[in-house]
Order: C-alpha cells, then sequence, then structure tokens
C-alpha cells in the first residue's frame, strides 16, 4: 500500500498489523434504517469507501465468515454471506447501512431457525465492534433466494395461458383477516390453524386468508 495513503476522516484503522474490529469505524453519517424497497451497492472503493482492499476483505470477511459458521451450526447452508451497504434508491447516500447479508433456501422450518441465525450473528457483530464508539452499527439481514433473482419483463401473454380460474364458481369462498403491518408473520400459522380447524366444523368449504394490511373506514355499513 502506498506510504501516502490516509484513511478517510471517518475511520480509524490501525495498518500496523492484523486489523482489529474495535478500530474499525466511526461514521458521521445518520444511520437510516429502511425495511422496504431497499438495494445493495459496491464501489470501487468498497462498502466503507477504503480504497485498501487487503483490510477491506480482512475485515468483510472476518464478519462474513463467522456468519456463515452460525449459519451452519443451525442447520442451513448458506448459498452466499455478504458485507453490502444496504441502502433504498433514489434518497442518496446517507440512507446507506453497512448490512451482514445471508442468502438461504426458505422452507417451513426458516422462521424460528432464521431468527436464531440472526440474533446470534447480531450479537457476534455487535461484541465484535464493541467499544469502537460506532455512530452507525452493523446490520444483519437475511433473506430468500427469490428475493435476489432479477425481475422477468416480457410482452403479455394472452389471458388463456394463465393458470386461472375460468369461473367464479371455482374460486374457494375466504374468510379475509387483515392484520398490521407491525404483526410477525411467523406467528400466523397456529392462528391460522386453529380458524380453519373451527371453520371445517361447517359445511360451507371456507378457507382463511391472512395479510398484512390496512383497514378500510366506510362512510356506511354494508347491509
Amino acid at each position: 500500500m502506498p506510504s501516502s495513503f490516509e484513511p478517510p476522516d471517518f475511520l480509524s484503522l490501525d495498518l500496523s498489523g492484523k486489523p482489529d474490529m474495535s478500530d474499525f469505524v466511526r461514521s458521521k453519517r445518520a444511520r437510516h434504517r429502511f425495511t422496504e424497497h431497499s438495494s445493495s451497492d459496491s464501489s470501487g472503493a468498497g462498502t466503507f469507501l477504503v480504497s485498501s482492499v487487503k483490510f477491506r476483505e480482512t475485515f468483510g470477511t472476518s464478519l462474513q465468515d463467522q456468519a456463515e459458521i452460525i449459519a451452519k451450526a443451525e442447520g442451513v447452508e448458506p448459498l452466499s454471506v455478504e458485507l453490502l451497504a444496504r441502502f433504498v434508491p433514489g434518497l442518496g447516500s446517507d440512507g446507506r447501512s453497512a448490512t451482514i447479508l445471508i442468502v438461504a433456501e426458505w422452507n417451513e422450518a426458516s422462521p424460528l431457525i432464521w431468527e436464531s441465525i440472526v440474533k446470534k450473528t447480531k450479537k457476534f457483530v455487535d461484541s465484535s465492534t464493541r467499544g469502537a464508539s460506532l455512530e452507525d452499527e452493523v446490520c444483519v439481514e437475511m433473506i430468500a433466494r427469490e428475493l435476489t433473482l432479477p425481475n422477468q419483463e416480457q410482452p403479455v401473454s394472452p389471458w388463456s395461458n394463465w393458470a386461472s380460474p375460468k369461473s367464479l364458481n371455482e374460486i374457494p369462498n375466504n374468510v379475509y383477516v387483515s392484520v398490521d403491518y407491525e404483526s410477525e408473520e411467523s406467528k400466523w400459522p397456529p392462528v391460522v390453524g386453529e380458524m380453519q380447524q373451527l371453520l371445517n366444523r361447517y359445511p360451507h368449504n371456507l378457507h382463511v386468508h391472512m395479510e398484512h394490511n390496512t383497514t378500510m373506514e366506510f362512510h356506511s355499513e354494508f347491509p
């Protein structure tokens, strides 16, 4: 590395030996957390604008390796583990958040197992950066592989090519349940199961459909 290299003013690094996590970062930017429509980016200077590729890879690898170890210990084989700058497109660099992003295959056991993986990984990250005077914390996010796939755009096919009910009589009768967006989806299955058991006692072939949604207030009640 050239002797003239000087870290950016928001970093405090010890390049004399093995990088220590506590020496890592002091960010002057306020942290913004976003849970929807986020994206990721890595520039030539890296997630934290450090042009030293050697240091950047050493820092990122130490977090990524431990996240992978934690996931495998829980029986999950990650498809990828990366340290990225997650952000909402269009809101500028102030919205970027350093994030350990874990991608894996989703299955029925994922809700509880993934929660454990994220908690343990976050605990490791926090303990590794403790004492570094961090203003911005390193987040941990775990998503299904399907959310990383590109969106496909093509000319609209004829309606007859799509698998859909041909008659309203083929659409099942649903009991629609809307819940607040703060409701944890992982806790829905037992609730939906009990509702369905209750409905199965009646000969109407009703099905429960639950989703996040906001309620609508009408000016008058329907009869």
